[in-house]
């Protein structure tokens, strides 16, 4: 009998045993996971605070030299800058540098959005240049492929003048004497070449009857 009490007194205090470990590891179970909700509150509270304030997109100014591959740089060549949609006012070239070259979109979503340089709506070969606000920079760009003007001389044109059809109904004058008097004077003997017939005619009798008398 007394073996017999022994032995459940014996599982009795294992019973008991066993149930106190059991709630001391749901009590862990519940801290451990008490603690995770804590840790990510506290994450996302931490997270929020080092969210940066929204950055202004002050102006940016580039200045450098050009270089175009095989040809001189166009008296009409016209550079700008590009980011996404927008295109910048155009740079002041001299020679072969540039210098106010503006990037001011304005708005901060451009803000690390690369820069791509255009001359004469040519892009330049690839250069890493990122949009910072309020940043001035020296810049070398270079362009390849860059249509080439030619310049045709033409010689002038001679225009000749349509020669005057000849007038039928006038005389032509005279161009071997070399003056319009030749050309009056043609016109004087033929006004007086009936008179002086006429004059030849009367005075042949009056030679002959002259003659006849005087014999």
């Amino acid at each position: 009998v007394a073996a017999k009490a022994k032995e459940a007194a014996e599982v009795a205090a294992k019973a008991k045993a066993d149930a106190e470990v059991a709630t001391a590891a749901k009590v862990d179970e519940a801290v451990k996971k008490t603690q995770s909700e804590t840790d990510a509150a506290l994450a996302t509270k931490a997270v929020a605070k080092v969210d940066p304030e929204p950055q202004t997109a002050y102006p940016s100014v580039y200045s450098g030299s050009i270089l175009v591959a095989g040809t001189e740089i166009p008296d009409n060549a016209v550079l700008t800058a590009k980011i996404g949609d927008y295109t910048s006012s155009q740079a002041i070239i001299t020679g072969n540098s540039f210098q106010n070259l503006v990037v001011s979109p304005g708005n901060s979503t451009y803000i690390d959005k690369p820069i791509i340089f255009m001359l004469n709506n040519v892009e330049s070969e690839p250069i890493v240049e990122l949009y910072k606000p309020g940043v001035t920079k020296d810049l070398k760009l270079i362009f390849v492929g860059l249509p080439i003007e030619s310049k045709v001389n033409e010689e002038p044109k001679k225009i000749s003048s349509p020669s005057p059809s000849p007038d039928t109904s006038s005389p032509s004058p005279d161009t071997s004497s070399g003056s319009n008097c030749s050309f009056v004077s043609n016109n004087n003997n033929k006004d007086y070449s009936g008179a002086i017939s006429l004059a030849l005619i009367l005075l042949v009798p009056l030679i002959a009857f002259k003659s006849t008398k005087n014999k």
